[in-house]
């Protein structure tokens, strides 16, 4: 069974918004994409508020900016990751997101269709 973790990521006010996504994007993007054990990473990235058609109007605002998953093939390949100090270089690149106000956590995921 699949390990997943998700992440709402508020992005980091002392950066533009634009910079904050062009970064995660690409260069925190492909950190994340080759950790091993890791075999599904897919960002999404809000576009609009619900009722809000207008995507400049969500910049900076809100509880998050972008979702985050991430999958791996187990627990144990997670686990390694923080063991031998991976992870933490992970976090250490993380310099898109507002930490204090970015959420993550283990989900079990239950597809209804």
């Amino acid at each position: 069974m699949l390990y997943k973790c998700i992440f709402t990521i508020r992005f980091n006010n002392d950066r533009s918004w634009a910079d904050n996504e062009a970064y995660w994007i690409t260069a925190h993007s492909k950190l994340v994409a080759n950790l091993p054990g890791v075999v599904k990473y897919i960002q999404n990235r809000k576009v609009a508020q619900f009722g809000n058609a207008d995507a400049d109007a969500i910049t900076g605002a809100n509880q998050w900016d972008a979702v985050a998953e991430l999958y791996f093939e187990n627990k144990a390949a997670f686990d390694a990751l923080v063991a031998d100090g991976t992870w933490d270089k992970v976090m250490e690149d993380s310099i898109f997101a507002d930490m204090e106000h970015t959420g993550a956590g283990i989900v079990q995921e239950i597809r209804f269709k």
